[in-house]
């Protein structure tokens, strides 16, 4: 069971989803895996504390409302009292709960008032092509400047490369580069061209170009791209996500 089928199964028993074999299946899986019931226990205590946060907070912005013609003394001494109601989360935990948010995508608890943002939903996939060319200088050199985020340079590189050969996943990073740089015409132009072929790039491009609408603030552009990303897309849940943010 890898993380993603994992944190989905203790998603699935704290909705109540699971059937009655399922929910045995689990249950059973817990008990002969004590590491496993450790990360459940702390799932659940983060999602009681991040549903916790979330309500307060819609708490604190409808209670606001009601005191706009009451003067601001009185709000500044309620908002003292809301500072006291922490809700203690041990620090220790912090690793695996971040780790629950990035793989579940648990973008749906955005304050509306705070659009999601760009930063929030990207995740650059390393370049590795020297496997097979590992002679190759001008490959390697590229891998180098794109993993360590020269894109600058890796923008030039991977021209270079291009004037080569029409190889998509030159162009995919080649994208990419350009988007790092907020060239965003040129990355559009980039990634559309990709998810018209038929290449294995084809819906990892369009949730980039998502992403790059994303980032310009363009969020009716950018759904626009989110609902072309099918189920079966390896990208297609944090599509999910980022469209349920968006709304």
């Amino acid at each position: 069971m890898n993380s993603e089928e994992k944190y989905l199964l203790f998603e699935r028993y704290c909705a109540n989803e699971l059937s009655s074999v399922e929910l045995e299946d689990f249950k059973r899986l817990l008990e002969s895996n004590t590491a496993l019931e450790e990360e459940f226990a702390v799932f659940k205590e983060f999602t009681r504390h991040f549903e916790a946060v979330h309500q307060e907070k819609k708490d604190v912005e409808a209670f606001k409302k009601t005191l706009d013609n009451a003067g601001t003394t009185y709000f500044a001494k309620e908002k003292e009292k809301k500072k006291a109601k922490v809700i203690s989360f041990p620090f220790w935990k912090y690793g695996v709960a971040a780790s629950i948010l990035v793989i579940l995508g648990v973008f749906t608890f955005f304050n509306k008032n705070h659009p999601p943002e760009y930063k929030d939903f990207v995740s650059i996939p390393e370049l590795t092509i020297t496997e097979r060319q590992s002679e190759n200088k001008l490959i390697k050199a590229t891998e180098m400047a794109f993993n360590s985020k020269a894109y600058a340079d890796a923008e030039k590189l991977l021209e270079g490369l291009l004037e080569e050969t029409e190889n998509t996943t030159y162009q995919f990073y080649y994208g990419i580069s350009l988007l790092e740089q907020n060239k965003h015409q040129e990355a559009s132009t980039v990634f559309l061209s990709l998810y018209e072929g038929a290449s294995v790039y084809k819906y990892k491009a369009i949730w980039f170009e998502a992403l790059n609408q994303l980032k310009q603030k363009k969020y009716s552009i950018s759904k626009s791209y989110l609902e072309k990303i099918p189920s079966t897309a390896e990208d297609y849940k944090k599509a999910r996500s980022l469209l349920e943010a968006l709304e």
